[in-house]
């Protein structure tokens, strides 16, 4: 009874700004925005608008599919994750540090609670800002997809402990913040330019990552190519000394895609055009093409040993800041979770079917291994780590609010 009436005191007083009101106003405004888009044969349509689209239409992407990929990409990454939090830590950053010096604390410490208790309810209370936030958010936007997706996912609920977890690992730091400095302002801007650290390693994460999956996929393509033009050359070599019976290669072997830019792939075509036919080489046709097939694997190991060392850089780097984020609460990949739930892998896969031929091939596949890589994240890494630091940095909150003389 105690703690429940230190919650609704608590409670009041963050219900009594009128900040908790204007987010929830326009967290309506924007599940009002998320119900007047729609998909159409051509593209996607506001209203009586239609913003003409050959990758997201009704043909291509079906209506589910395409709710709930605005509900995590828009409703949850940028308005929950970012205008949402930020709104809440302006309103729940004060909790702390007016508690503290506002004269209010003395009258607290003289009732039979233990000081531990109530520095965690001054914390449940800030995180109840943001569930009540989410919840009408989430429920709103469950009628929208149920209505204008003809589906109903009770999965988009689950963005409530997931932001609110989220929001959590930020909160932790700020409540800590501003009982050290006793400044508001302080706790906000610290909790500001930790949360845009964070940010910083999640961004530079996805980066490597993706650059090292389409480093390693060009390791393992040259290496394919390079296998390849080597068996040219020995068959090359055996009809220059007469060891076999000189003919067409072999009827299996079919030429290596080409490449448009003339890079690794197009030169390899170039020697296969060349010499489609040993039969019809004489023995100068035959070492001309021998010295020149040489050269060329020659640039290609140089080629391929180059872009192993570039693969295994990138694997250095990735796995460093894969580290560092083992440490750090990951906010980025918390909110990842929601699409495990909600995306399934095949509609990724047709993501990327989509994109083929509108663009650069290698880097679409790349990013759809990117993005499979990162959902298979165990959730022991992503939130049991994150619950880990929440938990020092609340314990040692508690063990200096208890000790401190106010």
């Amino acid at each position: 009874m105690k703690t429940w009436a230190l919650f609704v005191d608590a409670y009041r007083e963050l219900n009594s700004k009128k900040l908790f009101w204007i987010t929830m106003i326009l967290s309506g405004l924007v599940v009002a925005i998320f119900g007047a888009i729609g998909l159409r044969p051509n593209g996607i349509g506001i209203l009586w608008f239609t913003i003409p689209s050959d990758v997201v239409n009704s043909e291509l992407v079906d209506a589910a599919t395409f709710y709930k990929s605005i509900f995590t990409g828009f409703g949850v990454r940028f308005w929950l994750s970012i205008i949402a939090t930020v709104l809440a830590l302006v309103t729940t950053a004060g909790m702390i540090p007016d508690f503290i010096s506002g004269g209010s604390i003395e009258l607290m410490l003289s009732k039979p609670v233990s000081r531990t208790r109530l520095y965690l309810t001054k914390f449940a209370t800030g995180l109840l800002f943001v569930g009540l936030q989410v919840g009408v958010f989430s429920v709103a936007s469950m009628l929208v997809i149920g209505i204008r997706g003809g589906v109903w996912e009770p999965g988009i609920l689950l963005a409530i402990p997931i932001v609110v977890l989220f929001y959590s690992y930020l909160f932790s730091v700020c409540a800590l913040i501003g009982l050290v400095t006793r400044s508001t302002l302080a706790a906000l801007l610290l909790t500001v330019l930790l949360w845009f650290v964070l940010f910083l390693l999640n961004s530079a994460d996805e980066t490597l990552l993706l650059f090292k999956t389409q480093t390693e996929n060009r390791v393992v393509q040259q290496s394919s190519q390079l296998e390849t033009q080597r068996d040219r050359l020995v068959s090359l070599r055996s009809a220059s000394n007469g060891e076999t019976e000189v003919g067409a290669p072999d009827a299996n072997e079919t030429a290596p895609e080409e490449d448009e830019t003339g890079g690794f792939l197009g030169r390899i075509g170039d020697e296969f055009r060349e010499g489609q036919r040993i039969e019809d080489m004489d023995e100068e046709d035959l070492a001309s093409q021998i010295e020149r097939l040489e050269d060329q694997i020659r640039v290609n190991e140089t080629d391929l040993e180059e872009t192993e060392a570039a693969a295994d850089s990138l694997a250095a780097w990735h796995g460093r800041i894969v580290a560092v984020k083992t440490v750090l609460p990951k906010t980025r990949d918390t909110l990842n979770l929601l699409d495990r739930y909600l995306i399934s892998d095949q509609a990724i896969e047709e993501s990327g079917e989509s994109r083929r031929g509108q663009g650069n091939d290698e880097f679409n596949e790349a990013g759809v291994q990117m993005t499979q890589e990162l959902r298979d994240r165990s959730i022991w890494w992503v939130i049991g780590t994150s619950l880990i630091f929440e938990a020092f940095i609340l314990a040692l909150g508690s063990w200096i609010f208890s000790r401190r003389d106010f």
